[in-house]
């Protein structure tokens, strides 16, 4: 459901800019985290995953409403949390 959720919005944005290296490097980053989770056996709760949801709603309505100021805003929020909770799963 992660994986999905990820590239559905990620890999929109990445391919939307057409920048195929930061692309490259940012799907690099999301199956790597993703493998090591499983590795570890930690699995995304519920309550992660809406997190994850919420926050990828937020931006893609800052992207229809072509407010590039609330998008970016809502895009380093994301970026921020989401390192944030993927540094508490590995240390836990």
């Amino acid at each position: 459901m992660v994986t999905k959720m990820n590239d559905d919005l990620h890999g929109m944005i990445l391919r939307y800019c057409g920048n195929r290296t930061m692309e490259e490097l940012i799907t690099m980053y999301i199956e790597r985290i993703l493998r090591y989770l499983s590795f570890i056996k930690q699995e995304l709760d519920s309550g992660i995953l809406a997190k994850e949801c919420q926050e990828h709603i937020a931006i893609a309505q800052s992207m229809l409403a072509r407010d590039r100021n609330a998008a970016v805003s809502q895009m380093r929020r994301h970026l921020t949390e989401s390192h944030q909770r993927t540094k508490q799963l590995i240390q836990a």
